[in-house]
This record gives structure tokens, C-alpha cells and sequence, in this order.
């Protein structure tokens, strides 16, 4: 585990396994690295140049150094020369991109499709699913043109049902997915 992953200005505070970005009420301050093995053999994370602390201009601020943000700040640097300000509360890459292993998928919060529709209609929904699946492409598209030192491996999805009432919503979640998602 890297001996020293936080900011020299930051307090360090051990990991905390109970938090969780999507219900805690603060971006997880002054928190350490989840020990996971990406962390472990990742080497020494870059230098943190410290925290705004007046007003900065910038062309495009991105929040999240994760691989949405990294990938957002690559990308309009590559294709319109933008120069783009990346925030982050933490060290790059504190959160969820650190967390699952190094893992990429189409996907995009706890919300399954079918709650998509119920909650925005099946129209928006589509749009938003047509917007993930682009915004991953592009994410795919900077990996394999060895923007990023990694090894990309093609995968799915593995759904388990623990109960047998799980079997009845993942197999209804599969059918609209297929059905209106292709």
C-alpha cells in the first residue's frame, strides 16, 4: 500500500469501508485510497498542486479526476487543443475509479434502466442510455489508442440472483433492456 497517498497539506485519516460517495453528505475529504491491488501496484499518484483558494479563470473546469473527468480533460485536449481545469476533492482518481478495480462498463449510477423510465420516461431514458454508450466509446477509443498504460479487456456483465424474487426482477430488467435498449 502507498505509504504517503494524500496531499503533504492534507490530515490523513484511514480508509473508511462504510463510506460511500452516493448517500455520505461530503465528497469524502481527507480520506485515504481504498486498498485495492490498482492502488497497490499503481505507483506514486501525481503531484497535487493544493487547493483553489480565490477565484480561477479557466476555459472548462471538469469535477472528478476519476475516469470520467480524466477522459473529458484528454479528449477536448486532443481533438480542440483545450486545456481543461480538473477538480477533484480528493487525490486523482480517490473514488469509485480506484474502487472497482479498474473496471469501465456502461453504466451510470444505481439507478437500473427500468427505474430510467419511471422516473424520466422511456424517451429520456433511451437518450440517456444513447449518451452513456457514446461516452463510453470514446472512453474505449482513447484506452485503445494507448492514451492510457493499461491492458483493455472486452467483458460483460455477470447479474447474480441471491433470492428467488432476484431471479423474477432480473429477468424482467433483462427483457426491457433488450427489448428497449437493444
Amino acid at each position: 500500500m502507498l505509504k504517503e497517498a494524500r496531499p503533504s497539506h492534507w490530515p490523513r485519516e484511514r480508509y473508511d469501508p462504510r463510506y460511500d460517495p452516493l448517500i455520505d453528505a461530503g465528497p469524502g475529504h481527507n480520506r485515504n485510497y481504498a486498498p485495492t491491488y490498482w492502488i497497490d501496484t499503481a505507483g506514486e499518484p501525481p503531484e497535487d498542486d493544493g487547493p483553489i483558494t480565490g477565484d480561477v479563470d479557466v476555459d472548462i473546469a471538469i469535477i472528478g479526476s476519476g475516469y470520467t473527468g480524466l477522459a473529458c480533460a484528454i479528449f477536448l485536449a486532443k481533438e480542440y487543443g483545450i486545456k481543461a481545469t480538473v477538480l477533484e476533492a480528493n487525490t486523482v482518481a480517490w473514488g469509485g475509479a480506484t474502487r472497482n478495480g479498474g473496471q469501465a462498463q456502461i453504466s451510470s449510477g444505481r439507478l437500473k434502466r427500468s427505474q430510467w423510465i419511471k422516473r424520466w420516461g422511456k424517451d429520456v431514458a433511451i437518450k440517456m442510455h444513447a449518451e452513456i454508450v457514446e461516452a463510453f466509446d470514446v472512453f474505449r477509443d482513447l484506452i485503445l489508442s494507448g492514451e492510457f498504460d493499461c491492458l483493455p479487456q472486452r467483458g460483460g456483465h455477470l447479474y447474480l440472483a441471491h433470492r428467488p424474487r432476484m431471479m423474477k426482477m432480473l429477468e424482467s430488467e433483462s427483457e426491457l433492456l433488450n427489448k428497449t435498449f437493444g
